[in-house]
């Protein structure tokens, strides 16, 4: 291989072409990896805490760099042999300003998606946020959050959480019904997620609300006590 990268390299050379090699760290897996490879018994309180704090690190990072990733899933975290997590695949990453951005909505994978980009809204970096949320989750019970089948059926998964939008929440300009949905009532995380701590469960509550505005930022999310607290 090296033989064969040099012979590219001799033959660029000769014709005044730039060569640019990007040299990337190896990662052993992924967290959907992880995930899958873990015991009945689950992650370790403790890791959980640790692995949901290095990815609200990276989150808090990119946007105070005024980046927002929009498409973080357990694929696109990796893990290090030390057990470290880093954030990868910025494909869809994009820099962003103070206002919320009407941008495609083809963006975050379906599991991950919050209902603004669903319903074709307004959104901003805390996308990022709800696709935390919803990875935390998973690492605490061992599954998706929210495993929609198709936009619809992934927002009807959302409102069992959120409860169903009222009518003033309800976006004005979209085809899809509210009244497409049967009416819900809220519930906490811990509801859908049995095996939330009482912390845990408060900052999942707040990262997964319905109305943007309501998230709390990556350092916020930082401060909360969950991360104050041993693992319960």
């Amino acid at each position: 291989m090296f033989y064969r990268l040099f012979e590219v390299c001799q033959f660029l050379e000769s014709e005044s072409q730039l060569l640019v090699l990007l040299v990337f760290e190896h990662l052993e897996q992924d967290l959907s990896d992880l995930i899958e490879r873990l015991p009945k018994t689950g992650m370790p309180p403790t890791t959980v805490q640790r692995l949901a704090r290095e990815l609200l690190t990276g989150v808090d990072f990119l946007h105070s760099h005024r980046i927002i990733h929009r498409d973080l899933k357990p694929q696109n975290l990796l893990i290090s042999s030390q057990g470290h997590l880093k954030i990868a695949d910025f494909g869809l990453a994009k820099t962003y300003s103070d206002f919320e951005m009407k941008l495609t909505s083809v963006v975050v994978t379906l599991w991950y998606r919050a209902p603004e980009v669903l319903l074709a809204q307004t959104y901003n970096s805390s996308v990022d946020i709800w696709s935390a949320a919803c990875i935390i989750a998973e690492m605490f019970s061992r599954k998706v959050l929210f495993p929609g089948t198709s936009e619809a059926n992934q927002l009807d998964r959302i409102f069992e959480l959120t409860g169903r939008p009222t009518a003033q929440q309800w976006p004005k300009r979209i085809s899809l019904s509210r009244e497409h949905f049967p009416l819900r009532l809220a519930k906490q995380p811990k509801d859908l997620c049995p095996a939330l701590c009482e912390y845990s469960n408060d900052l999942l509550a707040q990262m997964l609300s319905y109305d943007l505005r309501l998230r709390p930022t990556a350092l916020s999310c930082l401060e909360h006590e969950y991360f104050q607290q041993e693992p319960i």
